[in-house]
């Protein structure tokens, strides 16, 4: 799996063509996580619309057609097998008929990009003397973070960021989706966050204390809407940090910061199991 705009997926479903009428069999559904990707986290996996099939490994499963992974690393596949049985003929009249089997997977996620930010004397500036900007990172998932900015930015002023959260996917995700942007404080910052919808109390996920040790850390928690979620916010240099480029006379200075969002994302989709008749003698 290496989809760009995919997370966790069923990446392979073996199933028998046709079953007969009181037979027992098995369904193995491969559960991959994205190469390119991060670790996903509490995976559940459950079988939906059975109709007239029976889930006969109940004990295994909990009495229920469900099957939790708690961790599963980028690029990392594991198999799920169910056991199902099909029903008499009479129960679909010795027809033959399929049954559209469903399944839906659900996952914690995270998707992350990293965006570089130049600033420039005016003489730089003017002259047009300083390197093209970094390139960006981004990790691939279901949900996709884009940021534009004008750049370079002048020493003085600050650059205007357009941060997009969109859902790439057929999925959707269940609950808010928690969007942090982490930056260095000592270098780069937000004025006044909260006139953007962005607050400084934020309780970061264990999973992620590690990449904000040492930084100063902005988020915000809502839905994501069928169009995405959009916010606008200023960064600038911290006075400090611009006084000493300004004094030491740097033409140039190129620093970056990280957004990071996490979600829980429901994908689903359904395979035909096929019942055959049986002819009478």
């Amino acid at each position: 799996v290496g989809n760009s705009t995919q997370g966790v997926v069923i990446s392979d479903i073996r199933y028998p063509a046709s079953v007969s009428p009181l037979s027992t069999f098995s369904v193995t559904l491969y559960v991959s996580n994205n190469l390119n990707g991060n670790n996903a986290e509490d995976i559940t996996l459950c079988l939906d619309n059975l109709g007239v099939l029976n889930f006969t490994n109940a004990n295994q499963y909990g009495g229920s057609p469900c099957v939790a992974i708690n961790n599963l690393f980028a690029g990392e596949t594991v198999p799920e097998t169910f056991t199902l049985r099909s029903p008499s003929n009479g129960a679909y009249e010795n027809i033959p008929y399929a049954e559209d089997v469903g399944y839906y997977l659900n996952y914690n996620y995270t998707t992350s990009f990293v965006q570089p930010v130049e600033f420039v004397s005016e003489n730089a500036l003017n002259s047009e003397k300083y390197p093209p900007v970094g390139s960006f990172s981004e990790t691939a998932g279901p949900l996709t973070v884009s940021v534009s900015a004008q750049q370079p930015v002048m020493y003085g002023n600050s650059v205007g960021i357009s941060l997009s959260v969109m859902n790439a996917e057929t999925g959707l995700t269940l609950g808010n989706v928690d969007t942090y942007i982490l930056m260095n404080g000592s270098i780069i910052t937000i004025q006044n966050p909260g006139t953007y919808g962005l607050s400084t109390s934020c309780s970061l996920p264990p999973s992620l204390s590690s990449q904000a040790k040492g930084m100063q850390v902005f988020c915000l928690s809502q839905p994501l809407s069928l169009n995405g979620m959009t916010i606008s916010f200023p960064i600038s240099l911290t006075s400090n940090e611009q006084s000493q480029l300004q004094s030491s006379n740097s033409r140039y200075f190129e620093t970056q910061f990280k957004v990071i969002t996490t979600y829980k994302y429901e994908q689903n989709g359904f395979f035909p199991i096929s019942l055959q008749a049986e002819g009478y003698s």
